[in-house]
């Protein structure tokens, strides 16, 4: 078996069917596909497994067990293929080709992981749309070590909505860390390439990802983030972040301002003001003294 899917869900809609069907429609199709359901109910369980059909295995994670890295280091341990893709349960792939591309990324000589470029869903508003654009490019790129002094916290950017990783590296470099409910992959990546390994960016596979978040739902996501940036100081306090946030801002207002699109370019840098205080919030005010 050269890869298998892991895709953690909680109280999945369509996409996750959506994503499914797609997947086993890929020119370089998965050895198995598994789904980690987060439920307490072993009712909700059969059901999806009912639903997805007898070729899907659906596993049941209680919610106390459930964690991002956790559950996540738990299915890989799990794999016995040679490569593991994660998905998220509201990731859909765009055509047939993206497994085809991903494994050619991660086949590259030193590579731990390659993640997909993400295109926001047709309904998704302008803001979201230029949101995908800014952070995933149409170019790929190799993210190395000497990175992380060029552009900061980009370094390590990568994202398990649809990232897939080689199960033998993943295991040399310590794979995820299981104490963590948030950004598994950016830690991981860090690490990877201090190990003096690749984190690839791969524009050719594509996956159709997006959200529409409130402004509290933006500011208490950017209030985690400041959170866990401050629950591992050493690899955060080496790396600047504030930067590329600015950059954004300033990037997308004249995006919008070049398509007259005076309302989108307005939302922008309200969505950006309160992104800021969430993770200021989180950064100086997370109710705990620093020792």
């Amino acid at each position: 078996m050269r890869f298998e899917v892991v895709i953690p869900a909680y109280r999945p809609d369509d996409k996750l069917e959506r994503c499914i069907s797609m997947l086993l429609r890929q020119k370089e199709a998965p050895g198995r596909i598994k789904v980690l359901l987060t439920t307490d109910d072993i009712g909700e369980a059969e059901s999806l497994r009912q639903k997805l059909g007898s070729g899907i295995i659906v596993e049941q994670v209680l919610k106390a067990d459930f964690s991002h890295g956790g559950t996540r280091q738990m299915a890989m341990d799990d794999a016995i293929a040679d490569y593991v893709l994660f998905m998220t349960q509201d990731a859909v792939p765009y055509d047939e080709y993206m497994t085809e591309a991903l494994l050619k990324a991660v086949s590259k000589p030193g590579a731990t992981v390659a993640y997909a470029r993400q295109i926001a869903y047709g309904n998704a508003d302008s803001v979201e749309k230029y949101t995908r654009r800014f952070n995933y490019p149409t170019k790929s790129r190799t993210q190395t070590a000497k990175d992380l002094q060029t552009v900061g916290v980009k370094a390590i950017f990568c994202s398990d909505t649809c990232a897939i990783y080689s199960r033998t590296l993943h295991k040399q470099i310590g794979g995820f860390d299981t104490t963590v409910n948030f950004n598994e992959d950016g830690i991981f990546a860090y690490h990877a390439l201090n190990a003096g390994y690749t984190v690839e960016y791969c524009a050719d596979a594509k996956v159709y990802h997006s959200h529409d978040f409130t402004l509290k739902q933006q500011f208490e996501r950017s209030c985690t983030i400041a959170l866990n940036q401050k629950a591992h100081p050493e690899i955060y306090r080496k790396l600047k972040s504030e930067s590329e946030g600015i950059r954004y801002i300033r990037t997308g207002v004249r995006f919008f301002a070049k398509k007259k699109k005076y309302r989108s370019a307005a939302k922008l840098i309200v969505t950006g003001i309160v992104r800021y205080a969430g993770y200021f919030c989180g950064k100086h005010f997370s109710g705990k003294k620093d020792k």
